[in-house]
C-alpha cells in the first residue's frame, strides 16, 4: 500500500510541474486573450490575442482604441519570441523610428512598454499598445476579427502575409 501511495505521489507531483502538455508547444502557457480597460467612452481600451506558434514564438493581435472624443484605433498582427517570459518586438528597422516594445508575462497577466519613444506602429493618433493586460481566458484562439470584421485564422494567415484593412 505504502509503495503505491509513494508512485501516486510523484506522478501527481511530477505533473503538477508540468507546464505544458507533451506534444504542445511550451508557449502554450501565454496563450488566450488579454484586455485593459472597458469603456471607450472613459479612455485607453485594448485587446491582444496569443496564439502558440512554436516552442519560442507566439503569434499576436493587437487591437486598441484611444476612446472619447475622437475613438482613434490601431490593429497589429506580429509573432514574438519569448525567453523565460519575456520578449521584444521589432517592426521593420528600414524606418527612421520604428515600433519596439517589451513583453512580460506574469501569471494572468503580460506588461507591454514602448521602447525609447519607437511607437510609430501604424496606429491612429494618441494609440498606443503600452499597458498591463489581464488575460480573461485562456483558451487558445483560433482566429482574430480586424478592425473590419474579417476573420483572419492564425495557422493560415502567417502575420508577413497578411495585408491589414
Amino acid at each position: 500500500m505504502r509503495y503505491y501511495l509513494t508512485l501516486f505521489a510523484i506522478a501527481v507531483f511530477s505533473n503538477s510541474n508540468s507546464q505544458v502538455k507533451k506534444g504542445y508547444p511550451k508557449t502554450l502557457i501565454y496563450c488566450g486573450s488579454y484586455s485593459f480597460g472597458s469603456n471607450a467612452e472613459r479612455g485607453r481600451v485594448g485587446s491582444l490575442d496569443v496564439y502558440p506558434e512554436t516552442d519560442s514564438t507566439i503569434l499576436f493581435y493587437f487591437q486598441g482604441n484611444r476612446g472619447a472624443p475622437s475613438y482613434n484605433m490601431g490593429q497589429l498582427y506580429g509573432r514574438l519570441k519569448i525567453i523565460n517570459g519575456k520578449g521584444l518586438y521589432f517592426s521593420s528597422t528600414n524606418v527612421a523610428k520604428p515600433c519596439q516594445f517589451s513583453w512580460e508575462f506574469k501569471s494572468n497577466q503580460v506588461l507591454i512598454k514602448t521602447l525609447d519613444d519607437k511607437d510609430n506602429c501604424g496606429f491612429g493618433y494618441a494609440v498606443y499598445i503600452d499597458g498591463a493586460y489581464k488575460r480573461y481566458t485562456r483558451n487558445v484562439p483560433t482566429y482574430f476579427e480586424d478592425e473590419t470584421g474579417g476573420k483572419v485564422y492564425f495557422k493560415k494567415t502567417l502575420p508577413e502575409n497578411w495585408n491589414a484593412p
